[in-house]
């Protein structure tokens, strides 16, 4: 909400060598419903700076499918309540549809939350883009991230 932002992150970036595609920033989705003009103007300068943005925790706020289509947004991260919910007949059609949905006006997806097997073949089935959770790893301090990386590369 700070009309410096960009600047700052412009700073940070030459700073530490960093390249704007190498980053993506989230929003989250109740932020987006409250999102205010200096906010728009941020991201816009920062999308216009080579910046991507997710929105984070599609499924629990009020974002329709027509606001999500008009935001700048690059990847869709679906809330792991709706995964919760897809071994229901309901729960699984609506996260059929919201796939769908995404994919049809452009929108990667990253299923949030997912811990078994189960619910990896049905994101693959739907052709999620990505998933993350649990099931591969749990948060790992910096060191060990590095080598928990290394060794899935060798594989």
């Amino acid at each position: 909400m700070q009309s410096v932002l960009p600047e700052k992150i412009r700073n940070l970036q030459q700073k530490y060598g960093v390249r704007p595609d190498q980053v993506n920033l989230e929003i989250t989705e109740t932020t987006f419903e409250n999102i205010s003009e200096v906010m728009l103007e941020n991201v816009n300068e920062l999308i216009h700076m080579g910046y991507t943005f997710a929105l984070d925790d599609y499924g629990i706020g009020y974002s329709s499918i027509q606001r999500v289509n008009h935001l700048p947004l690059k990847l869709i991260k679906i809330d792991k309540s709706m995964l919760d919910a897809v071994f229901t007949a309901d729960g699984r059609m609506i996260l059929e549809y919201t796939v769908r949905m995404m994919r049809s006006i452009q929108k990667q997806l990253v299923a949030e939350g997912v811990e078994t097997q189960d619910a990896v073949d049905i994101l693959r089935e739907m052709d999620c883009d990505y998933i993350q959770g649990f099931y591969f790893s749990r948060p790992l301090p910096a060191d060990e991230f590095v080598r928990f990386i290394a060794e899935k590369s060798r594989m």
